[in-house]
């Protein structure tokens, strides 16, 4: 017979091995689901906690990735742009780029989130957590729709139209190519000239202003078969008013960043004037202003340069803002 002491005792030894496993289990269903969570914090900073974002302002995404940042460390296995891409992708491309770069990519956001290499889980093949990143999310649709956003897909169906490599990369080959085709100057810069002849053969309002309204219009264009039959250039607009003089400079004051005036800025502040703006630039723009220097193009940098100029310092960079720069860069001379 069986004493009552022993069967206790191994009852009290079953339920103690069963609250260790349930209790391990748990801890490692936990541990999976929060094994970075300073990357929500970051991405609070940087976006709002919005990993879908795309504000124009040539980041996007959760954490505020570049598209060169993006391509250079293998986000495009994901998707082309990073706020398509899903959240673990993201934080999976973020920890590549921690690993090689450093908190430092994320200059304001990292010091407030408190990221470091160990607890943002640097790792240079870093893979999204779930699926241990095996099998990899489905490429990119080309599928072209009507969502007023300059994507892949309209890039494309783009170049397919003007006649150049479909790579859904604009660079100037491409700009070259749409001017010809639509009738405007050849000079291989979207400049203004070009998007008020873009908007014209779309139906689009001819502003100069290439905006979210303007894409959608090129995208029903595109869509409906680009105008059915292989257009002729319309007739050439009337001549517009000489644009403002510069005193020396020379640089339109058309209130579109361009990239002449990008070269002039970056003389200005004293940078290599390669018409690329990047955080180098900012970083020398912010020094130049006198502002916080953190490679961010936010409201405060806004700020000080509309000050400096002589713009309204709400903190908005339009092209009201572009305009007034452009003024006193040509009468620095």
């Amino acid at each position: 017979m069986v004493s009552k002491r022993l069967v206790a005792g191994a009852t009290a030894l079953a339920i103690a091995t069963w609250g260790t496993i349930v209790a391990g289990s748990l801890a490692m269903s936990q541990a999976g689901a929060t094994e970075y969570p300073v990357w929500d914090q970051v991405a609070q900073c940087e976006s709002g906690g919005n990993w879908s974002i795309n504000t124009g302002n040539g980041h996007y995404g959760g954490v505020q990735f570049s598209l060169s940042t993006w391509a250079a460390f293998g986000g495009r296995e994901y998707a082309y742009y990073p706020h398509h891409a899903s959240k673990e992708q993201q934080i999976a491309i973020a920890r590549r780029t921690l690993a090689v770069q450093g908190p430092g990519a994320w200059p304001t956001c990292s010091v407030k989130a408190g990221l470091t290499k160990e607890n943002g889980g640097a790792d240079r093949d870093a893979q999204p957590e779930g699926d241990g990143g095996s099998t990899p999310a489905p490429a990119p649709s080309d599928e072209l729709t009507v969502n007023g956003d300059l994507d892949r897909p309209t890039i494309i169906a783009m170049q397919k139209w003007v006649g150049t490599t479909p790579d859904g990369i604009w660079g100037p080959a491409t700009t070259r190519a749409l001017q010809a085709k639509v009738g405007a100057s050849v000079t291989g810069y979207r400049d203004r000239q070009t998007t008020v002849r873009v908007q014209t053969v779309v139906g689009a309002t001819p502003d100069g202003v290439w905006g979210p309204k303007t894409t959608s219009a090129l995208q029903r264009f595109l869509l409906d078969g680009a105008g059915g039959s292989e257009p002729a250039p319309a007739p050439a607009p009337a001549p517009e008013p000489a644009p403002e003089p510069a005193p020396s400079g020379g640089l339109e004051v058309n209130g579109i960043l361009d990239r002449a005036t990008t070269i002039a800025m970056q003389k200005w502040v004293g940078t290599t004037p390669d018409g690329i703006w990047g955080p180098a630039t900012t970083r020398a723009l912010q020094a130049k202003v006198g502002v916080s220097v953190d490679g961010v193009r936010g409201p405060e940098t806004n700020r000080g340069v509309q000050r400096t100029v002589g713009a309204t310092a709400d903190g908005i960079w339009g092209p009201a803002t572009t305009r007034a720069l452009q003024t006193y860069l040509n009468n620095l001379g």
